[in-house]
């Protein structure tokens, strides 16, 4: 007479079949361990510097400080010399990358004066490589999109899979900034789980992300840099300092010019900055 299944039987089909399927019940892969034999031997793709010291490939990095402080002409700027291959505040940028610039709230013609701006001063100076940022620089605007940009923090919604699209080969991805990317959370909007992984996800595919913060904190422990961009009083001089360098020295703080005349825009490193 055959022998009915119990339940420790139904348990095993039931083990099996998830071990074969190398998923968990939850749905998510089985986790991989590696003893410190293996781990040491595993190849890892190359760290590279996209600007150096502070800025590396597969990094996560923040420029914050309060509204008006002139974060966007900083984060612009930064793209701008990414694309171009010119040398940004005295950092090195080592080669020109493509780089996506995501803006959530700017009008589209006080952003494009500003990128003239910026480009104009550059081919003057005779910074980078003239014209490579024309095809390496690309921009995508909520003026442009018919419903805007969908909430990146919304679970159900299309936000972050339409910005890894759009990111295509780009190796630089410019989320300004994320305050309005992500309205449900505001300045929380990093500490939502579905925005960390999908960050770190881009990690794990050796992208750089470049986010812009409106708030003074910073303590995203995720996050490889973090720039706090503030002012010891009103002008154009605005203070740089390095919150956090976790893949090198962290950088002295040093005070930049933002000079914007006759249609050009230049940061001009000058003196460090006073605590």
């Amino acid at each position: 007479m055959a022998r009915l299944p119990n339940d420790e039987d139904k348990l095993a089909k039931q083990e099996k079949a998830i071990s074969d399927r190398g998923k968990q019940p939850c749905g998510y892969p089985r986790a991989v361990i590696l003893s410190g034999k293996e781990f040491s031997n595993r190849e890892y793709p190359p760290i590279e510097q996209v600007i150096e010291p502070w800025l590396t490939t597969g990094g996560l990095a923040m420029v914050a400080g309060a509204r008006g402080v002139g974060k966007t002409f900083f984060a612009l700027s930064v793209a701008y010399a990414i694309a171009q291959g010119e040398d940004f505040l005295g950092f090195t940028v080592p080669r020109p990358c493509k780089v996506l610039y995501v803006d959530g709230d700017m009008d589209p013609l006080e952003l494009q004066q500003r990128l003239r701006a910026i480009r104009r001063a550059a081919e003057q100076d005779g910074n980078g490589k003239p014209g490579l940022s024309a095809n390496n620089l690309r921009l995508l605007t909520q003026a442009d999109q018919e419903q805007g940009i969908p909430d990146l923090t919304d679970p159900d919604g299309s936000g972050r899979e339409c910005l890894t699209e759009a990111l295509g080969d780009s190796e630089v991805l410019v989320l300004d900034h994320l305050t309005v990317l992500g309205p449900k959370r505001n300045a929380g909007s990093l500490g939502n789980w579905d925005v960390l992984q999908w960050l770190l996800d881009f990690r794990r595919r050796n992208k750089v992300v470049l986010i812009v913060l409106d708030a003074d904190e910073t303590n995203w422990p995720v996050l490889d840099t973090v720039i706090r961009l503030w002012r010891s009083k009103s002008g154009c001089l605005v203070n740089v300092d390095f919150a956090k360098a976790r893949s090198c020295i962290r950088p002295k703080p040093f005070a930049a010019r933002m000079r914007f005349e006759d249609g050009y825009f230049r940061l001009i490193r000058e003196e460090v900055a006073s605590s």
